[in-house]
């Protein structure tokens, strides 16, 4: 093997060496490269020299060099407490000679060489790591001649750690991209020493340098500056521990861990659980404190509190918590407690006030500007000898909240010569946008058709019939009235489509609901003649526990389904069938209504046949009709109670 093959394999190692530096140094400052550009780093000039330097650091301090003429030298002047540099001569005889005791070597010279032995490829020799705390038992064997040198030629050992971040700085300068590197033993990055030659360990200055010896003055350890990198030693020991663990097996428990059998308990609180009712503001509230604990323990409520003063108050005595709320949300409120292992505890829960119903409701007013602008209150009072007629209507909150119209109306009166009184209530559809004009067509074209035909000989001539009321008087006196009913439905339904043609609307979008009565009372009797089309309701009550209903409600299969007065519903040849007329001792009053107060007064059709749910209407609305001059305006602020769920249009009109 030549020289250029020698120096080319130790090209090829130093090259290797460079490039595992190179990568650790980058790996420690968070850094990437692709295997080209770590290439084309190495070949850097400024680079290759800082890593020279660096690795002539690390193998001064950690590696020592095989036995030869600069070695022996090395450890002849530690021996002696001595500083060794290298002048600038190849050929130089290294003398020297050691006088020690114990374990100290006595009489050992060194030859003069021309260059050290390690760089002889016939003559490479192992390289091993030393102590260099222990004594030297066995150098060399060889005669040693004189040192030649000067203490001008004194080499200082490289600063490492300024030298390592000089490097990292010049590799971050040359770096286009980061990242953070994934963890890699500093043992199987950084080169062994077998890996290294001792050209690549030292400077061209340390191998062309004659050996000086000098004295000097001994070190204290702590004066080292510990090195960045990491002992190689505590990477291995690391390593061979993980490698020797092994993984625990279910329910082993680690060496040197306590076992659990043998500790003493720990105490830990019960879970408490706690309910409170929900509570509404400005209404009474009463509700039981309850407690239950997970382990099973009996606890005792010992106070509830809350931030604030909410107007409840906790009674211990009774675990109760009492009082009208005075604000609604959920409310945090501090519950103490006790069990027989703890003589107190604290536990937050949360207290739902639910707001007043009536407070969610908007109230909007409809555009005053509309077409068929209608008010949202109307009300009306008839009140002469024998006769009291009140009626109210009102717009429902379903409607305010959106800001539409009233749908619902009425139409009363009464004939002073005749005696004849005409009641009338009408449900606008809420889903035909023009209904609120619809009742009101068909309210006053029913309601001014019948008094027309009630009045002057008609009127008393039927009514004649009525008192006599023999069987061929009852057979008059009801067809009279399906005819008239009949004739009126159609004047009304006519009018309408002339409506729709002039406001070029169809015909269904003014659909409505009509229940209608005529009367007259003699004595202690009530005659009434009734026609029902649609839902609501038309009862004559009277006295206390008794109610005659004077139709069927059209309620369909499904909730708010209903029948509207409309041509199908007057060429029904069963059209007779809601008309029906009666006459009745005791009657106190006759009561017509829409759906809006039917259905949550009585809730079914089953419901309307309840005596007592009169009994309670009755009793209801009997305050706002004793005070006659008020009557109308009473029992339309009457109309406005409040029922969850129903929020519909809400219209009366009661006769007593």
């Amino acid at each position: 093997m030549d020289i250029n093959d020698n120096l080319h394999q130790d090209d090829l190692r130093q090259d290797d060496v460079y490039q595992k530096v190179l990568r650790l140094l980058l790996d420690e400052a968070g850094i990437v490269l692709p295997e080209t550009e770590l290439a084309a780093l190495k070949q850097d000039t400024a680079i290759r020299s800082l890593l020279n330097d660096l690795l002539a650091s690390v193998s001064a301090k950690a590696i020592s060099l095989p036995i030869d003429s600069v070695t022996l030298a090395e450890h002849l002047a530690l021996a002696n407490n001595e500083t060794v540099t290298c002048p600038s001569e190849q050929s130089i005889a290294v003398a020297t000679e050691i006088t020690a005791t114990d374990n100290v070597v006595t009489d050992h010279v060194v030859t003069a060489i021309k260059a050290p032995l390690w760089m002889e490829e016939t003559r490479e020799q192992p390289i091993t790591a030393i102590d260099d705390r222990q004594p030297l038992v066995s150098l060399s064997e060889e005669k040693s001649h004189e040192v030649i040198g000067s203490e001008e030629n004194i080499v200082k050992e490289p600063d490492q750690h300024n030298e390592r971040l000089l490097l990292a700085e010049t590799l971050s300068a040359k770096t286009l991209s980061a990242k953070t590197p994934e963890p890699n033993p500093l043992a199987d990055v950084l080169p062994s020493v077998d890996m290294l030659s001792p050209v690549d360990m030292l400077s061209p200055v340390d191998m062309l340098s004659p050996i000086e010896i000098h004295h000097k003055v001994p070190v204290e350890e702590e004066s080292w500056q510990a090195m960045l990198f990491s002992p190689i030693e505590q990477h291995a020991n690391t390593a061979s521990s993980a490698a020797g663990t092994k993984p625990l097996r279910p329910g082993q428990i680690p060496v040197g861990m306590p076992n659990p059998a043998n500790c003493p308990p720990q105490y830990t609180q019960p879970k408490a659980k706690i309910n409170i009712a929900n509570a509404r503001v400005g209404t009474p509230f009463h509700s039981d404190v309850d407690i239950s604990l997970d382990n099973g323990a009996k606890a005792e409520i010992l106070d509830v509190s809350f931030a604030k003063d909410i107007g409840l108050i906790f009674d211990q005595a009774t675990s109760s918590l009492s009082g009208t709320p005075t604000e609604s949300g959920d409310i945090e409120a501090t519950v103490t407690w006790s069990c027989h292992s703890a003589p107190y505890f604290s536990t937050k829960v949360l207290f739902i006030v639910n707001p007043d119903p009536r407070s969610l409701w908007k109230i909007l007013e409809p555009p005053a500007d509309d077409r068929y602008f209608k008010e949202n209150v109307d009300h009306k009072l008839i009140s002469a000898p024998g006769v009291n007629i009140a009626a109210a209507s009102r717009r429902g909150r379903s409607h305010e909240h959106v800001g539409s119209f009233r749908d619902d109306d009425f139409f009363i009166s009464s004939n002073r010569d005749t005696g004849w009184n005409i009641m009338l209530v009408a449900d606008g559809a809420g889903s035909a946008k023009n209904s609120r004009k619809g009742s009101q067509i068909v309210t006053e074209t029913v309601g001014h058709y019948l008094s027309a035909q009630l009045s002057g000989d008609k009127g008393r001539e039927l009514k004649e019939r009525i008192i006599n009321w023999t069987p061929e008087d009852q057979r008059v006196v009801g067809e009279t009235f399906i005819r008239q009913f009949h004739h009126a439905s159609v004047i009304a339904i006519n009018n309408i489509k002339n409506e729709s043609l002039i406001a070029e609307e169809t015909v269904k979008s003014y659909s409505t609901t009509l229940l209608a009565t005529v009367s007259f009372r003699t004595g202690t009797e009530l005659f009434a003649a009734a026609f029902w089309m649609g839902d609501g309701a038309i009862a004559a009550y009277g006295p206390v526990g008794r109610v005659r209903i004077l139709g069927t409600p059209d309620s369909g299969e499904y909730a708010g389904q209903t029948r509207f007065l409309d041509v199908d519903a007057v060429s029904d040849p069963e059209f007779s069938k809601r008309v029906s007329i009666g006459k009745w001792t005791g009657i106190s009053h006759l009561v017509l209504m829409t759906d809006g107060v039917s259905d949550p007064r009585f809730e079914t059709d089953n419901g309307l046949q309840n005596p007592q749910k009169w009994d309670a209407l009755i009793t209801e609305i009997s305050p706002c009709l004793s005070d006659n001059p008020q009557a109308a305006e009473q029992l339309a602020e009457w109309l406005n109670f409040f029922s969850p769920g129903n929020h519909d249009d809400r219209t009366m009109v009661v006769s007593w």
